[in-house]
Protein backbone atom coordinates (compact mmCIF):
# COMPACT_ATOMS: atom_id res chain seq x y z
CA UNK A 1 0.00 0.00 0.00
CA UNK A 2 3.16 2.39 1.23
CA UNK A 3 4.51 1.45 -2.20
CA UNK A 4 1.53 2.28 -4.30
CA UNK A 5 0.93 5.86 -2.31
CA UNK A 6 4.52 6.63 -3.20
CA UNK A 7 3.97 5.98 -6.75
CA UNK A 8 0.86 7.81 -7.18
CA UNK A 9 3.08 10.89 -5.26
CA UNK A 10 5.75 10.83 -8.06
CA UNK A 11 3.60 10.84 -10.71
CA UNK A 12 1.56 13.69 -9.56
CA UNK A 13 4.49 15.10 -8.46
CA UNK A 14 5.82 14.86 -11.93
CA UNK A 15 2.61 15.69 -13.66
CA UNK A 16 3.13 18.98 -11.71
CA UNK A 17 6.29 19.56 -12.61
CA UNK A 18 5.38 19.24 -16.15
CA UNK A 19 2.28 21.72 -16.04
CA UNK A 20 5.03 24.12 -14.54
CA UNK A 21 7.32 23.99 -17.22
CA UNK A 22 4.92 23.95 -20.16
CA UNK A 23 2.73 27.37 -18.30
CA UNK A 24 5.00 29.97 -20.34
CA UNK A 25 2.48 32.29 -22.04
CA UNK A 26 3.91 35.22 -23.90
CA UNK A 27 1.09 37.19 -24.70
CA UNK A 28 0.23 37.48 -20.56
CA UNK A 29 4.00 38.92 -20.02
CA UNK A 30 3.51 41.22 -22.73
CA UNK A 31 -0.15 42.14 -21.23
CA UNK A 32 1.65 42.72 -18.16
CA UNK A 33 4.32 44.79 -20.03
CA UNK A 34 1.84 47.48 -21.23
CA UNK A 35 -0.26 47.44 -18.30
CA UNK A 36 2.97 48.40 -16.00
CA UNK A 37 5.83 49.77 -17.68
CA UNK A 38 4.98 53.28 -17.31
CA UNK A 39 3.49 52.60 -13.75
CA UNK A 40 4.84 50.30 -11.43
CA UNK A 41 2.25 47.64 -10.19
CA UNK A 42 1.57 48.48 -6.01
CA UNK A 43 1.73 44.61 -5.49
CA UNK A 44 5.23 44.79 -5.92
CA UNK A 45 8.31 46.47 -4.94
CA UNK A 46 10.33 49.11 -6.86
CA UNK A 47 13.73 49.63 -7.21
CA UNK A 48 13.49 53.57 -8.91
CA UNK A 49 15.81 54.63 -5.50
CA UNK A 50 18.37 51.79 -5.73
CA UNK A 51 19.95 51.49 -9.34
CA UNK A 52 17.05 51.21 -11.30
CA UNK A 53 13.94 49.19 -11.70
CA UNK A 54 14.35 47.11 -15.52
CA UNK A 55 15.16 44.01 -14.33
CA UNK A 56 12.83 44.07 -11.47
CA UNK A 57 10.12 44.90 -14.09
CA UNK A 58 10.86 41.99 -16.66
CA UNK A 59 11.23 39.36 -14.07
CA UNK A 60 7.63 40.40 -13.08
CA UNK A 61 6.51 39.89 -16.39
CA UNK A 62 7.94 36.73 -16.93
CA UNK A 63 6.35 35.50 -13.74
CA UNK A 64 3.22 36.77 -14.89
CA UNK A 65 3.55 34.75 -17.83
CA UNK A 66 4.48 31.17 -16.15
CA UNK A 67 7.95 30.96 -15.24
CA UNK A 68 7.71 30.42 -11.39
CA UNK A 69 10.26 31.37 -9.17
CA UNK A 70 12.85 29.46 -7.27
CA UNK A 71 12.11 28.16 -4.00
CA UNK A 72 15.24 28.07 -2.57
CA UNK A 73 16.44 31.72 -0.99
CA UNK A 74 19.49 30.29 0.88
CA UNK A 75 21.93 32.10 -1.89
CA UNK A 76 20.50 35.24 -3.56
CA UNK A 77 23.18 35.38 -6.27
CA UNK A 78 22.12 31.80 -7.49
CA UNK A 79 18.23 32.32 -7.52
CA UNK A 80 15.46 33.66 -8.97
CA UNK A 81 12.82 34.99 -6.63
CA UNK A 82 11.24 38.13 -4.96
CA UNK A 83 9.49 36.98 -1.88
CA UNK A 84 8.36 38.58 1.62
CA UNK A 85 10.10 36.90 4.61
CA UNK A 86 8.52 36.12 7.95
CA UNK A 87 8.93 39.70 8.70
CA UNK A 88 6.92 40.94 5.67
CA UNK A 89 9.75 42.31 4.52
CA UNK A 90 10.80 42.29 0.85
CA UNK A 91 13.62 39.81 -0.66
CA UNK A 92 14.99 38.79 -3.58
CA UNK A 93 17.73 37.02 -5.62
CA UNK A 94 20.22 39.48 -7.50
CA UNK A 95 18.61 37.75 -10.67
CA UNK A 96 15.63 38.84 -10.14
CA UNK A 97 16.76 42.81 -9.99
CA UNK A 98 19.68 43.35 -11.89
CA UNK A 99 20.48 43.19 -15.71
CA UNK A 100 23.81 41.10 -15.74
CA UNK A 101 23.00 38.12 -13.11
CA UNK A 102 19.46 38.44 -14.83
CA UNK A 103 20.85 37.41 -18.50
CA UNK A 104 23.60 35.39 -17.03
CA UNK A 105 20.74 32.70 -14.51
CA UNK A 106 18.14 32.63 -17.79
CA UNK A 107 21.29 31.73 -20.11
CA UNK A 108 22.44 29.27 -17.94
CA UNK A 109 19.67 27.72 -15.21
CA UNK A 110 18.71 23.83 -16.27
CA UNK A 111 14.92 25.33 -14.94
CA UNK A 112 15.35 27.33 -18.85
CA UNK A 113 17.35 25.24 -20.83
CA UNK A 114 14.71 23.09 -22.72
CA UNK A 115 13.05 26.56 -24.09
CA UNK A 116 15.38 29.28 -23.98
CA UNK A 117 16.97 30.64 -27.13
CA UNK A 118 19.39 33.16 -28.02
CA UNK A 119 18.85 35.44 -30.80
CA UNK A 120 22.10 37.18 -31.40
CA UNK A 121 24.26 39.93 -30.11
CA UNK A 122 25.73 42.85 -32.26
CA UNK A 123 27.77 46.11 -31.51
CA UNK A 124 28.22 49.31 -33.79
CA UNK A 125 31.32 49.08 -35.37
CA UNK A 126 30.90 45.05 -36.38
CA UNK A 127 27.25 44.94 -36.66
CA UNK A 128 26.74 42.08 -38.89
CA UNK A 129 24.78 39.17 -37.09
CA UNK A 130 21.08 39.30 -36.80
CA UNK A 131 18.98 41.75 -35.26
CA UNK A 132 20.96 44.65 -37.28
CA UNK A 133 19.45 48.18 -36.65
CA UNK A 134 18.25 49.89 -38.35
CA UNK A 135 17.70 47.83 -41.52
CA UNK A 136 16.69 45.11 -39.73
CA UNK A 137 14.27 45.80 -36.76
CA UNK A 138 11.87 43.12 -37.25
CA UNK A 139 13.76 40.17 -36.23
CA UNK A 140 12.23 40.22 -32.51
CA UNK A 141 9.25 38.33 -31.09
CA UNK A 142 6.98 39.44 -28.51
CA UNK A 143 8.20 38.76 -24.89
CA UNK A 144 11.51 38.50 -26.07
CA UNK A 145 13.97 40.10 -23.15
CA UNK A 146 16.78 42.75 -25.01
CA UNK A 147 20.20 43.05 -23.02
CA UNK A 148 22.38 45.45 -23.25
CA UNK A 149 25.51 46.38 -22.05
CA UNK A 150 26.88 49.99 -22.40
CA UNK A 151 30.23 49.60 -21.92
CA UNK A 152 31.13 46.71 -23.47
CA UNK A 153 32.60 45.22 -20.62
CA UNK A 154 30.69 42.18 -21.13
CA UNK A 155 28.27 43.14 -18.09
CA UNK A 156 24.49 43.56 -19.09
CA UNK A 157 23.30 47.13 -17.75
CA UNK A 158 19.85 47.23 -19.11
CA UNK A 159 17.02 44.79 -19.85
CA UNK A 160 13.79 45.70 -21.71
CA UNK A 161 10.95 43.68 -23.28
CA UNK A 162 9.31 43.04 -26.54
CA UNK A 163 5.42 44.14 -26.68
CA UNK A 164 5.26 45.23 -30.23
CA UNK A 165 6.15 43.90 -34.05
CA UNK A 166 6.25 45.70 -37.56
CA UNK A 167 5.20 48.89 -35.62
CA UNK A 168 6.17 52.64 -35.24
CA UNK A 169 8.00 54.09 -32.25
CA UNK A 170 5.76 56.26 -29.92
CA UNK A 171 8.16 58.87 -29.47
CA UNK A 172 10.05 58.75 -32.74
CA UNK A 173 8.02 57.74 -35.91
CA UNK A 174 11.16 58.19 -37.98
CA UNK A 175 11.31 54.72 -36.74
CA UNK A 176 9.49 51.65 -36.79
CA UNK A 177 9.61 47.60 -35.87
CA UNK A 178 9.94 45.64 -33.28
CA UNK A 179 9.24 47.89 -29.89
CA UNK A 180 9.84 47.13 -26.10
CA UNK A 181 8.87 48.43 -22.95
CA UNK A 182 10.91 48.99 -20.17
CA UNK A 183 11.22 50.59 -16.61
CA UNK A 184 14.44 52.80 -15.49
CA UNK A 185 15.56 54.70 -12.11
CA UNK A 186 13.06 57.30 -12.21
CA UNK A 187 9.25 57.04 -13.53
CA UNK A 188 9.76 60.19 -15.86
CA UNK A 189 12.19 58.17 -18.19
CA UNK A 190 9.98 54.52 -18.46
CA UNK A 191 8.79 53.52 -21.66
CA UNK A 192 6.40 51.84 -23.68
CA UNK A 193 6.26 50.85 -27.48
CA UNK A 194 9.44 52.14 -28.49
CA UNK A 195 11.94 50.93 -30.80
CA UNK A 196 14.27 47.93 -29.50
CA UNK A 197 17.45 49.46 -30.59
CA UNK A 198 19.01 52.60 -28.92
CA UNK A 199 20.49 54.42 -32.44
CA UNK A 200 18.49 58.06 -31.29
CA UNK A 201 18.85 57.33 -27.47
CA UNK A 202 22.26 57.34 -27.20
CA UNK A 203 25.43 59.57 -28.46
CA UNK A 204 27.90 58.66 -30.71
CA UNK A 205 30.47 57.77 -28.34
CA UNK A 206 28.01 55.58 -25.96
CA UNK A 207 26.77 53.64 -29.40
CA UNK A 208 30.58 52.78 -29.75
CA UNK A 209 30.54 50.76 -26.75
CA UNK A 210 27.36 49.15 -26.47
CA UNK A 211 26.55 45.74 -26.76
CA UNK A 212 23.18 44.45 -27.46
CA UNK A 213 21.90 40.28 -26.42
CA UNK A 214 18.21 39.24 -27.56
CA UNK A 215 16.46 36.24 -26.50
CA UNK A 216 13.84 34.71 -25.12
CA UNK A 217 11.75 31.75 -24.39
CA UNK A 218 10.35 29.51 -26.98
CA UNK A 219 7.16 29.66 -28.00
CA UNK A 220 6.62 26.00 -29.06
CA UNK A 221 5.89 25.32 -25.22
CA UNK A 222 2.56 27.25 -24.82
Amino acid sequence: MRKIAFVLLVIISTLLMAQTAFAWCKSCAVNYADSYALNPNPNWPNYYNDGGDCTNFVSQCLNYGGIGMDTNYTDPNKYWYMVKNIHNAWISGYPWIRAHESYEYFRTSSRTASYRYFINSYDWQSATSRPIPPNNNTSLNNSDIVSLDFTGDGRRDHNMIVTRQNTTDVYNSAYAGDLVNYRTSSPSLNRKHIIWHVKHRLSASELATTVVYAWGLNSTLN
